[in-house]
């Protein structure tokens, strides 16, 4: 039997790890490209890790073969301003929302109504609220109504090529006079005169903004004064309240059942009355728009 002295044993050489070294992008380009599959592999790299490489070093378009799709919403209206239209003929309204840069349209189901689009524009977000709430996007309108108005509402689309937005509601004509609210009318000095009855086409056009009317009563009445503002999409959460004519506060309102917008029913004696509008949360802006409707029955 031939014996081993420990001599004649090899001896083991320690394990030195080796450093995986990444080639520089061109030497990844080269492999991609056949020009390094003959070299010897001293980095100790398979073709496979090397090929993960180049991904990683290429831009996204180049890796995955397209850019990946920019996502596209469909329209969103928030909101009519003013809410309503009310005369025949041609009216300027704004819409506020989202996503209304490319509409090629705007359809609705209030027969003999038409639409025309006059000009898209970014829209400021007041502040205190978010563009999710008021819009930051806004389309110059100009509607034309036939010449006999029927009280009612007209269901508003704005068409894109992502889609059709969820409809909005516009109020059209009414029973009775309707006027337009004017500024400055913020205090009981600067109040503005209304006949009973009335529809009053208003807006909270800022924080803070408070809108006063003055009412003269000939004869005892129960006065009915109804706000419209969140049922048709206004972030107005309205606050009504009727005063005396020292200022003592007779009636308020804030919220009904199942909408923010206020209701007063109140029998007032003869003389002098205001009514004030305002934001409960002293909120405003071109997303608070309202319609108020003022009526009268003899006691």
């Amino acid at each position: 039997m031939c014996r081993h002295t420990n001599k004649d044993m090899p001896v083991p050489r320690p394990f030195v790890a080796q450093p995986i070294l990444a080639p520089s992008f061109a030497e990844a380009k080269g492999v991609a490209s056949g020009a390094f599959t003959n070299r010897p592999a001293t980095h100790g790299i398979s073709v496979c890790t090397l090929a993960a490489i180049i991904m990683l070093c290429l831009p996204s378009e180049m890796a995955f073969g397209q850019q990946a799709a920019t996502e596209v919403k469909p329209p969103r209206i928030v909101v009519c301003n003013p809410l309503d239209v009310f005369q025949p003929g041609k009216t300027k309204i704004f819409l506020r929302g989202r996503s209304l840069k490319d509409a090629s349209e705007i359809q609705t189901d209030y027969p003999g109504m038409s639409i025309r689009i006059v000009s898209h524009a970014a829209a400021a977000v007041p502040g205190r609220q978010t563009a999710d709430e008021t819009g930051d996007e806004q389309l110059e309108l100009e509607i034309t109504l036939p010449e006999t108005v029927a009280a009612g509402k007209a269901n508003l689309v704005v068409v894109t090529p992502a889609g059709p937005s969820v409809p909005r509601a516009l109020l059209v004509g009414g029973d009775t006079n309707v006027v337009t609210e004017n500024e400055p009318n913020e205090g009981f000095r600067t109040a503005q005169p209304l006949t009973v009855p009335a529809i009053v086409s208003g807006s909270i056009h800022a924080d803070g903004n408070v809108d006063v009317f003055a009412l003269q009563l000939t004869a005892a009445k129960t006065i009915r004064i109804q706000i419209q503002a969140a049922e048709a999409g206004s972030n107005l959460d309205s606050l009504l309240t009727v005063y005396s004519a020292t200022g003592k506060p007779i009636a308020a309102s804030d919220d009904q059942p199942l909408t923010r917008d206020s209701l007063i029913e109140q029998t007032l004696d003869p003389g002098s009355y205001f009514v004030i509008v305002q934001d409960a949360n002293d909120r405003g802006g071109p997303a608070h728009p309202y319609r108020m409707t003022v009526t009268a029955n003899a006691q």
